[in-house]
């Protein structure tokens, strides 16, 4: 987001930011998938793996395991929620996910409540 940029003349360093901010946004996510939540999904397959090889004999080793396979899941389900957002903060499509939101907060306001779990 930061790129170095070169100045006839001088032999300093110059630096530009990134201003547009639906790159800003569609950056952060990709990198933050990436450099973070990929990562974390490969450890938590391999916790999975080590834990079904080694028998699960008891109540904590299986509510342990399921514990590690929801965090996976949910981890999943957010890769594909943001692989399926990022085309249309690519193409800085406002009135999509304006669309989006509000659907969610008619469906919330239809239900009551606020989905906070």
């Amino acid at each position: 987001m930061i790129h170095k940029v070169q100045k006839s003349g001088t032999r300093k360093d110059f630096y530009t930011a990134e201003t547009d901010v639906w790159k800003i946004v569609s950056t952060i996510i990709r990198e933050r998938q990436q450099k973070e939540i990929e990562p974390i999904r490969a450890e938590l397959k391999e916790c999975i793996a080590t834990l079904e090889s080694g028998g699960l004999n008891d109540e904590e080793s299986k509510a342990f395991k399921q514990r590690i396979e929801n965090y996976n899941e949910f981890l999943e389900m957010f890769e594909r929620f943001t692989g399926a957002l990022l085309p249309y903060i690519n193409k800085k499509n406002l009135g999509f996910l304006k669309q989006l939101i509000k659907l969610v907060e008619v469906k919330e306001s239809l239900i009551g409540k606020k989905s906070d779990d």
